[in-house]
């Protein structure tokens, strides 16, 4: 067999099958590109920082609206209602939406966001999103894949979200989840491939959101 055979080429992505042994090869060499992208970055910038909670805020509207759930309707409602309140022209979400969400004297107003916030965080829906999405850097990517779970253990606080920026950065500097969160990457590339025989594999590079 040849080292690859191009099956299906599109604009967002491409169809390729290669041998089992260059298949990992390149395999390692994503891995290997992402983690070099990671261990480059000096903890993770203010800018970044800030970007985080308007991203998943974002995306649960859009995950809100985009499921064909009831309760999630009102949800979709309510997070619309928080946008429109504000007095900035751009309209966006911010980490003092989320601190007022999960503001224990809000707990009955907002229950069935919280509800809803958590099972997003645990969805298929936002990690695709991001693994797909082919206008975020490779290092980028992990950054967000890596926001996820420190999203998801401040549920397990008394005050979620509180100071979170700050801990955030200090949690990326101190390199406490890197190597825990490059592993959906290789996931994600074990999920994508198809098995077409002993000795070869087909699989899609790229993909979109």
């Amino acid at each position: 067999m040849n080292f690859y055979e191009v099956i299906e080429h599109e604009d967002n992505y491409v169809v390729m099958k290669v041998s089992k042994e260059q298949f990992l090869m390149f395999q390692s060499m994503i891995q290997s590109q992402m983690t070099n992208e990671v261990n480059q970055v000096d903890g993770v910038s203010q800018d970044f920082s800030r970007r985080i909670v308007p991203f998943f805020m974002n995306q649960f509207s859009i995950w809100a609206k985009q499921t064909n759930d009831n309760s999630l309707a009102s949800v979709s409602t309510i997070l619309q209602k928080l946008k429109d309140e504000k007095r900035s022209n751009q309209k966006k979400f911010e980490l003092g939406d989320l601190k007022k969400i999960f503001n224990p004297k809000n707990s009955k107003k907002y229950k069935l966001v919280k509800e809803a916030w958590e099972a997003f965080l645990s969805s298929r829906h936002i990690r695709d999103c991001i693994q797909r999405n082919q206008k975020t850097k490779p290092g980028s990517r992990i950054q967000y894949m890596v926001a996820i779970q420190i999203l998801i253990n401040e549920l397990q606080r008394p005050f979620p979200y509180d100071k979170f920026l700050s801990k955030y950065k200090k949690a990326y500097q101190n390199r406490i989840l890197p190597a825990e969160y490059i592993q959906p990457f290789s996931e994600f590339c074990s999920q994508s491939m198809y098995q077409e025989d002993e000795n070869s594999t087909i699989f899609i590079l790229g993909g979109s959101c």
